[in-house]
């Protein structure tokens, strides 16, 4: 991922998580809130820290928040300062407006008034847990969009001692292979060999376009 400038606008818990994971990534964050106390808790972590009141066109024009890539709008609390914060955030153009709502029956609302993408975090933490546990080898899956999945997952047992190839991600599961990860590495290797003999404990992300990504690596 390129360098963005994103602005997280509010500072809870989850967008206080949000921030400093972007920054962690190597983002360029603003962050604003309300709370002096919240906005000075993560000022060492971003590149921007602003007290203000978000849902107000001149605070989000003064802070920067114009040049943004992509804004957030990470606080959830009353819906009509998401709809206000939305209308200001529209008037300074930026490219994407993500928002994160706790009622389901907003989303189709928020889509409709020019959201780019709504965030549910109950529910989609919910997906996710489910899909970990109930099956033996995914241990994460982001969708992207109606079909296009970002999976995570582990080594099964009838793959080991078999080479990348030999197992056939893209013929036989309908991934393509992103990257991958043993237990001797930090992170993860994005060069993969087909010769690359798979080992127990080995970790996989790929792409797929499959809408049943969750059941592509169960036991057949």
């Amino acid at each position: 991922m390129s360098k963005e400038i994103i602005a997280v606008l509010g500072l809870g818990l989850f967008g206080t998580a949000l921030a400093r994971t972007l920054a962690e990534n190597h983002q360029q964050v603003i962050a604003i809130d309300r709370e002096m106390e919240l906005v000075e808790a993560i000022a060492d972590d971003v590149d921007f820290a602003v007290q203000g009141d978000f849902t107000k066109y001149e605070v989000l024009a003064e802070a920067g928040v114009g040049e943004a890539d992509i804004a957030i709008i990470a606080s959830s609390a009353k819906f009509d300062n998401t709809i206000t914060t939305l209308i200001a955030l529209q008037k300074l153009n930026i490219p994407m407006i993500i928002a994160k709502t706790r009622k389901a029956e907003y989303k189709e609302i928020l889509l409709k008034l020019g959201v780019d993408r709504v965030i549910l975090p109950e529910a989609d933490m919910g997906v996710r847990f489910g899909n970990e546990l109930t099956s033996d080898s995914v241990l994460d899956l982001i969708q992207l969009d109606e079909s296009s999945h970002i999976v995570e997952f582990s080594a099964r047992k009838h793959w080991i001692g078999k080479t990348i190839e030999e197992v056939d991600f893209r013929k036989n599961y309908d991934i393509n292979l992103i990257a991958v990860k043993n237990r001797k590495m930090e992170g993860f290797n994005v060069n993969i060999e087909p010769h690359l003999k798979i080992e127990e404990g080995n970790l996989f992300v790929g792409l797929t376009h499959s809408n049943e990504a969750k059941y592509l690596l169960e036991p057949k």
